[in-house]
């Protein structure tokens, strides 16, 4: 399995990471960035939209880190809710369904280097 930084992973809409000061652009929208370890300081990805300058873009930055800072949550997740269906499955023989293939994929995607 690939291994990736263990959580938590924190969502941080303040400039004051690496001297970063920026007064142009609201935070909330425009930039974000994700930190891990015990106090979530350490920089473990940024996402910043400024750099297209389009409106639809900058609306997108903080959600987008939401969403990757829920990542090794959501591979949990889905790692043990595929598991429990699996069990389920042997006993019941329920057969795959749209979902379960998804979480098969995504979970694979999520470990393959």
């Amino acid at each position: 399995m690939a291994e990736f930084t263990k959580g938590p992973w924190i969502v941080h809409t303040d400039l004051s990471f690496k001297g970063k000061r920026l007064s142009d652009y609201k935070p909330d929208n425009d930039y974000a960035w994700i930190g891990f370890g015990e106090s979530g300081t350490q920089l473990l990805a940024e996402v910043d939209r400024r750099r297209d300058g389009s409106s639809v873009y900058r609306e997108r930055a903080l959600p987008d880190a939401r969403l990757m800072a829920a990542a090794p949550e959501l591979l949990a997740a889905c790692v043990g809710m595929l598991a429990v269906y699996e069990e389920l499955n042997a006993r019941f023989d329920m057969g795959d369904c749209d979902e379960t293939i998804a979480a098969r994929a995504a979970i694979q995607k999520a470990r393959t280097p």
